[in-house]
């Protein structure tokens, strides 16, 4: 892929998912678990295609319906029956060339929508134009690798919107979703793909978080300026890992000798108390 933009329309989220380069999602791997994680994931020529979560189907519906209103409404249909053991639901499900919510799923969805763009920044971002599933490719200056980003939405105005489907969008649940995620890492990721690749910095990074079930709230947050470096400094040193073992085609996984292990501290402490207590 040649450094610069590219729009839905210039290439597919299944293209770009497919594509060269390296993403957060990644590089997060790599940080995670192992260089051999990744090329498990990734580059391995019997890799699994992973099948999409309930959560995830429903979250990649809730995008399309938000961002991308006329493909929700060619791609996606309504099952009007009370669960998928109802009578007829196999048959008519069967005859489905779209993909199939449930009246509950459909349900959530559209509400999670109508909450999104009632919400003053959330909707005012989303209304006042731009670009959904905007791609970012660039040539990282420090390693010579070609780094991708894929922004749910670049707005007119310069910001990059994050769409989070959750069960809780509170501070708190806000806070937990993204230090158990690593959306951390995302966000100085994304700003630095995007200048790179527009040589201009974007005005900022936004995640809004919309809860699934009614009434559905909706939070819109950013991180600190410190927690912002913390996730720079961290996705450049996944990223100068995986330039190593992309120049060598190496990829180690958790090392190749036996190592001896210690239980951690509460265990022992556990296994201790239990002992004393038995001993005779």
């Amino acid at each position: 892929m040649t450094p610069g933009f590219y729009t839905a329309d210039q290439l597919s989220n299944e293209a770009y998912h497919a594509g060269p380069g390296v993403s957060n999602s990644g590089l997060k791997l790599i940080g995670d678990k192992t260089p051999f994680h990744f090329w498990g994931r990734y580059l391995a020529p019997n890799r699994n295609r992973h099948a999409s979560t309930p959560g995830q189907f429903t979250g990649t519906a809730f995008h399309a319906a938000s961002l991308e209103p006329e493909k929700f409404e060619a791609e996606y249909v309504v099952a009007n029956f009370k669960d998928k053991r109802a009578a007829g639901y196999k048959a008519w499900a069967e005859q489905q060339s779209k993909h199939i919510l449930m009246a509950h799923e459909m349900s959530n969805v559209l509400g999670m929508r109508r909450s999104l763009y009632a919400h003053p920044v959330a909707g005012g971002l989303l209304r006042g134009g731009g670009q959904y599933e905007f791609s970012a490719y660039a040539e990282d200056p420090e390693t010579g690798v070609l780094v991708r980003a894929r922004a749910d939405f670049m707005s007119d105005s310069g910001w990059i919107v994050d769409l989070k489907k959750c069960q809780d969008a509170s501070e708190a649940g806000c806070r937990k979703a993204i230090e158990n995620y690593g959306y951390w890492q995302q966000d100085p990721f994304y700003l630095d793909v995007f200048t790179l690749a527009g040589g201009e910095p974007p005005r900022g990074f936004v995640f809004v978080f919309v809860e699934e079930e009614f009434p559905h709230a909706v939070n819109v947050v950013y991180l600190s300026e410190d927690d912002r470096h913390r996730g720079r400094r961290t996705y450049r040193n996944n990223l100068n890992l995986y330039a190593h073992c992309l120049e060598r085609n190496e990829w180690p996984g958790y090392g190749t000798q036996a190592s001896e292990l210690e239980l951690s501290i509460w265990a022992r402490r556990r296994i201790d108390e239990k002992l004393s207590n038995e001993d005779f």
